[in-house]
C-alpha cells in the first residue's frame, strides 16, 4: 500500500504536470510571435501618422493613398507595394489573393512635394501587418526578413543605382548588432558598447548629429549626416530603445545614400521626419487577406 506522503506527492505532481506544460507552452508560443517580428513602438505626437480607420483598408488596385497637405487640402501621393522575401521560408505560405492598402493616413505634407514623394507599404507572406514609408518618387523597393528576424527594405533611385534609401530594424533579435549599432551612431554610448564586449573599432565621422530632444531614460533618437567618401554620403536617422534592466535592445535606422550633388533639402527631410514621428515606419494593420478572413 502507498504510504499517505507518497499518495500525496503524487496527487500534486500529477496536478502540477499539466500546469506546467500549460505554461512552458504560452512561453514558447509568445516567444515565437516576438522572434518573428518586434511590434513597432507608437508614439504620442502632434505629426504621427495614423490610418485613419480600418474600415478604409480596401482591395482597390488604385496604388495611390491620400495624405493631408499643410494647408489642410488632400495630397495623393502614389503607392508603391513591396512583398517582404523570407530568408527562411517553409513553404507553408503562399502570395495572398489580396493585399488591403490604406486609402488615407493622417499626416500632413506640404503640397509642394506631392509630385517628388510616394508612399511604400511592405508586407509580409507569415503575417498580417505591414509597414509603410515615405521615399522619393520611383524608386524601386526590395525588401527582406533575416534569417535570425531583422528585417528591413530598399528603395534603389533607377536613375543612379547607388543612390539608395535603406530601412532596417534589428526586431530585438540580434542584440549584439544592436548594441554596435548604438555605440556607431550613439558616439556618447561608444563606450558603454565597449564595456558589453562590443568595441566601435572604426567610429563614423559625422559632419552633423543632433538628438532633437532629451534621451529618454528606454532609448534615443539622433539625426546625422556622415562625411563624403567616393563621391558619396550618408543621412539619416537612428533610433534605440532599450528595456528596464538593459537586457534587451532594439535599434531601427532610416539612412539616404546620395552623391554629393545630391544636397540634402526638404524632400529627404520629409522621409525622415514621417519616420522620426513615431520612431519607426508606419505599422498597418491587416494588410494580407489570409490573415484577415
Amino acid at each position: 500500500m502507498m504510504k499517505k506522503s507518497g499518495f500525496k506527492k503524487w496527487i500534486i505532481s500529477a496536478i502540477m504536470l499539466p500546469v506546467l506544460a500549460g505554461t512552458i507552452y504560452i512561453i514558447y508560443s509568445a516567444w515565437g510571435d516576438t522572434a518573428r517580428l518586434q511590434p513597432l513602438t507608437q508614439i504620442t505626437s502632434p505629426h504621427q501618422a495614423v490610418v485613419n480607420s480600418e474600415v478604409e483598408l480596401t482591395a482597390s488596385t488604385e496604388e495611390v493613398i491620400t495624405f493631408l497637405s499643410t494647408h489642410g487640402e488632400e495630397v495623393e501621393l502614389p503607392l508603391q507595394i513591396a512583398k517582404a522575401d523570407l530568408s527562411v521560408d517553409d513553404g507553408t505560405r503562399s502570395d495572398p489573393s489580396q493585399i488591403f492598402t490604406p486609402t488615407a493616413v493622417s499626416y500632413k505634407i506640404p503640397a509642394e512635394l506631392k509630385d517628388e514623394l510616394q508612399a511604400v507599404l511592405i508586407y509580409r507572406s507569415d503575417m498580417a501587418s505591414g509597414y509603410l514609408l515615405l521615399a522619393p518618387i520611383g524608386w524601386e523597393a526590395s525588401a527582406i526578413v533575416g534569417a535570425n528576424g531583422s528585417y528591413g527594405v530598399t528603395l534603389t533611385d533607377p536613375g543612379n543605382k547607388e543612390q539608395t534609401l535603406v530601412y532596417s530594424d534589428t526586431a530585438g533579435s540580434c542584440q549584439g548588432c544592436a548594441i554596435t549599432k548604438i555605440g556607431t551612431y550613439f558616439p556618447d554610448r561608444a563606450e558603454w558598447a565597449d564595456e558589453r564586449g562590443f568595441t566601435i573599432y572604426e567610429p563614423l565621422s559625422f559632419t552633423e548629429w543632433n538628438q532633437p530632444a532629451a534621451a529618454a531614460e528606454d532609448g534615443g533618437t539622433a539625426t546625422y549626416t556622415t562625411g563624403t567618401s567616393d563621391g558619396y554620403y550618408n543621412t539619416g536617422i537612428a533610433s534605440f530603445e532599450k528595456d528596464a534592466v538593459e537586457s534587451w535592445y532594439l535599434f531601427r535606422q532610416l539612412e539616404f545614400t546620395l552623391s554629393e550633388e545630391t544636397t540634402r533639402g526638404k524632400l529627404q527631410d520629409m522621409v525622415i521626419d514621417f519616420f522620426d514621428a513615431h520612431h519607426g515606419p508606419l505599422t498597418v494593420a491587416n494588410v494580407n487577406k489570409e490573415f484577415v478572413d
